[in-house]
């Protein structure tokens, strides 16, 4: 007997943890990711005036992140089925 089916907004949320997951676990994008990720660190914190803007941008970016996302559910929603290869229910 099979488990019954997550409730959509936690079938959505594992289904964008694992597709993130597996980007972020190829070996071009760990790699890259850590590269830029130090220079972007070592940067910051060698020049106080590109930290001061590195800062304000990252709050900028946080914050039209959050309002995309947001704005964004319905659509992700919808396509979650043939994102993930399901059939939808109704047709």
């Amino acid at each position: 007997m099979s488990a019954p089916n997550p409730a959509p907004a936690e079938d959505g949320q594992e289904l964008k943890q694992s597709v993130v997951s597996r980007v972020a676990s190829l070996p071009l994008v760990s790699s890259a990711y850590g590269m830029v990720s130090t220079a972007y660190a070592s940067t910051k914190e060698s020049h106080p005036y590109v930290r001061s803007v590195c800062d304000a941008a990252e709050k900028g970016v946080k914050t039209l992140t959050a309002a995309a996302v947001s704005g964004a559910q319905p659509l992700l929603t919808k396509l979650e089925p043939q994102i993930d290869g399901s059939q939808p229910s109704e047709g």
